[in-house]
């Protein structure tokens, strides 16, 4: 029952997990702006990233959950042209800024439920 009440902490946990790494390999980017031939690289999620949204199943017609996966470093190339793309500042800065609003926003998901789960423990405050 305890690991039931906190799986999705335990998911929202990863997703700031993925959120912290995929800074560093945005970071790293941004400091090797000026290295000839740089590829760039970012941190992303396979499939069941976009399917571990779904909701702990407990019953026969609930849905199903799927497990997170680690992610994996993907280095990107130009769509434009066949060389390396190489880091745009103005990129590779609104990449940092989005992520850090995701997780930001990660972490109140988290303190909200974790919030929810106290109120429910002592009984609503009493």
């Amino acid at each position: 029952m305890s690991s039931e009440l906190f799986s999705n902490v335990q998911s929202l946990q990863q997703v700031v997990d993925f959120h912290v790494k995929r800074h560093s390999v945005l970071a790293s980017n941004l400091a090797n702006a000026s290295t000839p031939n740089y590829e760039v690289r970012d941190l992303v999620f396979s499939e069941e990233f976009n399917n571990a949204k779904q909701m702990l199943q407990t019953r026969e017609g609930h849905i199903q959950s799927t497990p997170f996966t680690s992610g994996e470093v993907r280095v990107t190339t130009s769509a434009a042209r066949s060389e390396k793309a190489g880091v745009r500042l103005e990129r590779a800065m609104a990449k940092i800024a989005a992520n850090k609003l995701r997780y930001e926003a990660s972490l109140e998901i988290v303190d909200r439920r974790l919030g929810l789960l106290k109120y429910a423990a002592t009984n609503g405050g009493m």
